[in-house]
């Protein structure tokens, strides 16, 4: 009888213990405790921690010239690209964006992230600054995206190309993945942004190959079989500021002017001011609010799904957009075109010829925006 009891209690106990862990369960799962996030962390100044090493102002590789509330100026020692063969053909990673895996001055791998929408030539994170041990100077000054000052890469390599002395900036941040509040992973990364893309003749991306290839001293020459949509391209430094690679390509029926962004995930980012006229030429079919990962952290977005969205001379079935608030840093007339719209195909920004080029996935004749 005394062991049917203590059974009886046992059983009874294992199970209130059962319920209380499937209540947690659930309580843990609506916070989203138990779900990988990925964070943006801001973090002290690299130049600031304990055995940085710190540059001075006229260094071997830069001098900085002027150093005011929002305008820095800064003289590089002349920067090199050599490779191998005129062009170089990488394999793209795997992910949304366009990166390869390069090598940091001989020693350690890291992704680096082909980003035109970003205008200066090359970012590196924290991580990838301590790790390296690289040359950094600070600027007590906001250069915004998370800049905390300048830095020396001596030798970056990708595929059978060597980049020397590029202009280099630092961030204070990283992204980090994390799980039941603990980090699991942190993002090492280095952006090559525009100003360096442009000394290349052009960048093609193809995402049936899953590569990219720079032009370094060869013009783009299509394959003959291939048929190719070709819209203006044009290097525009408004203000004076660093250029953008802005390309008049028809959306919705009408040619707007857009920056072409191979880091973009999703098809559109645009400004609150244009999506009020450019929302009465979709079929939108769902809107919500979201975030989108930019390089200095999350910015709050209105995340719009429409469908028969047409871009170029394609239409494609479903499409995301991004509605960017002017208070996130964005200009009123700004519309910035990403990657997904051409994840079936290729394309090149063609900075020879100021042309944007889209491959037909169907074939045919080649064809030009007008």
């Amino acid at each position: 009888m005394r062991k049917q009891t203590v059974l009886i209690v046992a059983l009874g106990v294992a199970c209130a213990l059962c319920w209380v862990f499937r209540d947690m369960w659930k309580r843990l799962h609506r916070t989203g405790m138990l779900d990988e996030q990925i964070v943006y962390v801001e973090t002290v100044d690299p130049a600031l921690r304990p055995g940085a090493h710190v540059l001075d102002a006229n260094n071997a590789f830069f001098t900085v010239t002027k150093a005011e509330p929002n305008r820095v100026e800064v003289h590089w020692s002349p920067s090199h690209i050599h490779a191998k063969h005129p062009t170089c053909r990488v394999k793209r990673l795997d992910g949304p964006s366009t990166s390869v895996m390069g090598t940091v001055n001989g020693e350690s791998q890291y992704p680096i992230l082909i980003d035109t929408g970003c205008t200066l030539g090359m970012i590196v994170n924290d991580v990838v600054a301590l790790e390296t041990r690289l040359g950094l100077y600070p600027i007590p000054t906001e250069l915004g995206s998370g800049i905390g000052g300048l830095c020396h890469i001596e030798q970056l390599d990708v595929g059978d190309m060597t980049i020397l002395s590029a202009p280099c900036c630092y961030q204070c941040g990283h992204y980090e993945r994390r799980a039941f509040g603990q980090r699991t992973q942190q993002e090492k990364q280095v952006i090559l942004g525009l100003n360096l893309m442009r000394r290349f003749r052009y960048l093609l991306i193809d995402h049936n190959a899953r590569e990219v290839e720079f032009g370094l001293h060869q013009s783009f020459a299509p394959d003959p079989n291939q048929s190719w949509h070709r819209f203006p391209l044009a290097l525009e430094a408004p203000s004076g500021r660093e250029p953008h690679a802005i390309a008049e390509i028809p959306i919705a029926g009408q040619i707007r002017r857009v920056i072409i962004d191979t880091a973009a995930d999703w098809n559109l980012y645009i400004s609150r001011n244009v999506w009020e006229e450019l929302s009465r030429q979709v079929d939108i079919v769902e809107t919500s609010p979201s975030r989108s990962k930019m390089s200095h952290g999350w910015t709050d977005v209105e995340r719009v799904i429409v469908e028969r969205f047409r871009i170029g001379q394609r239409t494609l079935p479903r499409a995301i957009i991004a509605v960017v608030d002017e208070s996130a840093g964005w200009k009123r007339d700004q519309l910035l075109l990403g990657m997904d719209n051409f994840a079936d195909t290729a394309v090149t920004l063609d900075f020879e010829h100021g042309s944007f080029q889209v491959r037909n996935p169907r074939g045919g004749q080649p064809r030009n925006a007008d």
